[in-house]
């Protein structure tokens, strides 16, 4: 026979008062997700979907991190150092190859860990 709610939460305070609610557990290991940094929506035609769609998948990549790179690629050649491309791609790394930034940006990388092996 099914439980009522009342039923479980009248077991459940029981258990509750006596102090054994944690017995009885086993610890876990779990890696837990980092938060959703922020989400931005944009509105594109079914072509301009289509397209992109394509794009990332001739490339083995998800949409949003086809988006993503293709955005701090442009963003890298807008600016004179291209900084924030590269910090901002320096947080995403552990997903997919970044394919999309400028090859300067892999040398850069290439360099600073090569100094900061042998300073």
């Amino acid at each position: 026979m099914k439980k009522s709610y009342d039923e479980m939460a009248r077991e459940a305070e029981a258990v509750k008062d006596t102090g054994a609610e944690m017995e009885g557990l086993v610890p876990v290991k779990a890696r837990v997700a980092k938060p959703v940094r922020s989400v931005y929506s944009v509105r594109l035609s079914s072509q301009e979907l289509s397209e992109i769609s394509k794009a990332a998948k001739r490339r083995d990549m998800t949409m949003s991190d086809f988006m993503r790179q293709a955005s701090l690629s442009k963003l890298s050649r807008n600016t004179s150092s291209g900084f924030a491309a590269r910090s901002i791609a320096s947080r995403t790394s552990g997903r997919r190859p970044h394919r999309m930034l400028p090859r300067s940006f892999h040398r850069n990388r290439r360099r600073d860990r090569q100094s900061s092996i042998h300073p």
